[in-house]
């Protein structure tokens, strides 16, 4: 049992997936890139993503372990062998020292289920329904030391302090509503404006909490609030307001209806001189209030726990309900029904670009913040961007994560006729196993989409090219055409006109 929770918390720490795109920031020729900051406005005039092929996105990382921490090859009795750590042949101790004094988890993961947006004048709309998830856990080291190695010394007090842990997971589906204007030459402002459905909700959040474990008792000095809201469920509390049963029963979609939110995306862009943009962006400030299927359980004071009686010829059921309602005794909380407010992961982002050869070459720089329970995950990235032509667009960036790590990065983007394609990765693995998995990598993200655009800025730039010249040879033409008109070598001349012209004429014989 011990071993299957340990495999279960590490492979969650190292776990891979594919996800926001920071290289998305600087490809121009991506309608979506307004995700990142509302300011910008995609050079299609109509751009449509349809749910037939809806936009992926999802992210996992951790600043601590990679998969190769987990399971590693290992040579055993003349056999090579995948193992885990946890392997009486494993090493333990070097799974530990990996490990940072707080793991920070971060994943993300959105399906857009219908986007699009168009041009009026100097303002662009958009309006996206999404559906997204999030999970963000902050790790204590010493809690993966007391399930490594228990309490190793059984006669005095092994102290673990394990503070700020707390983890945040929920789902929601997103209504965004966006406008961008460009207010002059070198201005652009942007809002966006988001309804928000929350489905389910889980956190847990610790300000203190200390354990002393000593030889007879455990104790827990602990400061800290539990809530939840699950889709269908219906909590039973016993008379000590404790949970003594949850049962799960959706029976429609309404029982997913649990919450009701908003949040706000605002942005600008600025260019002081040629060539050179600055931009800015604040994303997901908002909260969710969850209404329905709520339990709200408070974690403050001392807790003492001295053990449970085992009994070998007690059933295995029988046993966990005994062992569970001892250590739920010890400690003594309160279960509440209130409805409860969960805040987004709200993230920073600032950035600035300059354009060399007509602009067909720009270089990025953009950092990146999220907000997660006052904890700040810091990403940087620096980019090479590539628009030869409007329909093709490359991006080749390097970030650093948490001052812990760096990576290469891809974005691709090509319009086909209508369709526009495109691919986008800030953390490209570059070592894998026979099976694909990018063993070495702490985080990997991607995000990828087809859409349908419409009418695109260039063609129309030329056209009103064209008809500037077109305009500003018209006068001469008018001109030329009046003077063609006054003369006409086959009309009769009078008598003055005769003798102007034999004078004429004659000065230059």
């Amino acid at each position: 049992m011990k071993k299957t929770i340990l495999y279960i918390f590490a492979s969650l720490l190292a776990s891979i997936a594919t996800a926001q795109v920071n290289t998305l920031y600087y490809m121009e020729n991506n309608p979506l890139r307004h995700h990142l900051n509302p300011a910008f406005q995609p050079i299609q005039k109509v751009y449509v993503d349809l749910p037939i092929v809806p936009t992926i996105y999802a992210n996992t990382s951790n600043n601590s372990l990679r998969l190769y921490d987990v399971v590693y090859p290992k040579m055993i009795n003349g056999k090579m062998q995948n193992i885990t750590f946890l392997h009486p042949e494993g090493n333990v101790d070097n799974f530990y020292n990996q490990l940072k004094n707080y793991t920070t988890i971060n994943t993300e993961a959105s399906v857009d289920i219908l986007q699009f947006g168009w041009r009026r004048d100097k303002g662009y709309y958009t309006f996206g329904l999404s559906e997204r998830v999030e999970v963000y856990g902050n790790i204590p080291k010493d809690l993966a030391k007391l399930a490594l190695y228990g309490t190793k010394d059984s006669v005095g007090i092994n102290n673990h302090d394990l503070k700020r842990f707390g983890v945040k997971s929920q789902a929601f589906t997103e209504f965004a509503l966006g406008y961008s204007r460009q207010i002059d030459e070198k201005l652009t402002v942007g809002a966006k404006a988001k309804f928000l459905i929350g489905q389910a909700n889980a956190t847990l959040k610790f300000k203190e909490l200390r354990l002393n474990a000593g030889r007879d008792y455990w104790e827990i000095e602990a400061d800290g609030q539990a809530n939840a809201s699950i889709p269908g469920a219906t909590y039973s509390i016993d008379n000590d307001n404790n949970i003594d049963d949850v049962d799960i029963n959706i029976k429609k979609w309404q029982d997913f209806l649990n919450g009701y939110g908003a949040s706000f995306d605002l942005g600008a862009t600025y260019s002081p001189i040629e060539h050179l943009t600055l931009s800015a962006s604040v994303l997901d400030l908002g909260f969710i209030r969850w209404r329905k299927s709520m339990a709200n359980i408070p974690v403050d004071g001392e807790y003492r726990f001295a053990g449970i009686d085992y009994d070998v010829k007690d059933r295995y059921t029988k046993w966990w309900e005994k062992y569970w309602k001892e250590f739920r005794d010890t400690m003594h909380y309160t279960t509440t029904k209130e409805k409860y407010n969960s805040m987004l992961s709200a993230k920073v982002l600032v950035g600035g670009e300059y354009g060399i050869v007509n602009d067909k070459i720009k270089f990025g720089v953009l950092s990146k913040t999220t907000i997660y329970n006052y904890h700040l995950l810091e990403d940087f990235t620096v980019s090479a961007n590539f628009l030869p032509k409007n329909w093709f667009n490359a991006n080749v960036s390097y970030s650093l994560v948490c001052n812990q790590y760096s990576t290469f990065g891809l974005g691709l983007g090509a319009r086909l006729g209508i369709f526009y394609l495109y691919f986008a990765g800030d953390y490209m693995p570059t070592q894998f196993t026979p099976q694909y998995i990018p063993y070495k990598s702490k985080k990997v993200n991607a995000e990828f989409g087809v859409l349908l655009t419409f009418c695109n800025r260039e063609k129309k730039a030329k056209n009103e090219q064209s008809k500037d010249a077109q305009n500003e040879l018209e006068p001469l033409t008018i001109a030329a055409s009046t003077m063609n008109d006054s003369y006409n070598p086959n009309e009769e001349k009078t008598d003055d006109e005769e003798l102007i012209i034999q004078d004429e004429e004659s000065s230059q014989e």
